[in-house]
């Protein structure tokens, strides 16, 4: 079963694109606090190191990490980031874009951000958990309770 027509990480890529776009429109605003650009680098630093400590850990248990064909999963990944959120790739694309928005200074990306964040949850995520709850059935009706979507 594929989740969606998009893979996630073209969206995000959209998204970023949107955002730089979008960052000199003069009637969205700016963002005018010191110190955006150091926080703009550790949100960059804890995205990647949010979504490469995920994917190792998928890939430990060799599993799949196609985001476009969840059916494929080989096991349930319930441990290390996986036992915090559900989905930390997800959440690391969204600290990445927050990475770009606070490097831009511009108001425009919240928009950007909650468009692709919407997107991934109202869409790629419910066709995962169909995909992922006909694969593992009980096991992962118990982890959706235990574990949160994001955070």
């Amino acid at each position: 079963m594929k989740a969606t027509l998009l893979p996630p990480p073209l969206m995000a890529a959209i998204a970023a694109t949107g955002m730089v776009a979008t960052a000199d429109w003069p009637a969205v605003g700016r963002l005018a606090l010191p110190g955006l650009q150091p926080a703009a680098v550790i949100a960059w630093l804890a995205g990647a190191a949010l979504m490469l400590t995920a994917a190792w850990t998928m890939r430990q248990a060799r599993t799949t990490l196609n985001p476009i064909q969840p059916g494929r999963a080989r096991q349930l990944v319930t441990h290390g980031l996986f036992a915090r959120s559900r989905n930390p790739i997800y959440l690391a694309d969204v600290l990445l874009l927050i990475g770009l928005l606070l490097w831009l200074g511009q108001v425009s990306g919240l928009l950007w951000i909650t468009a692709f964040a919407l997107w991934i949850d109202r869409l790629q995520i419910p066709a995962e958990e169909q995909a992922l709850t006909g694969l593992f059935g009980d096991d992962y009706r118990a982890y959706r309770a235990r574990v949160r979507r994001w955070l």
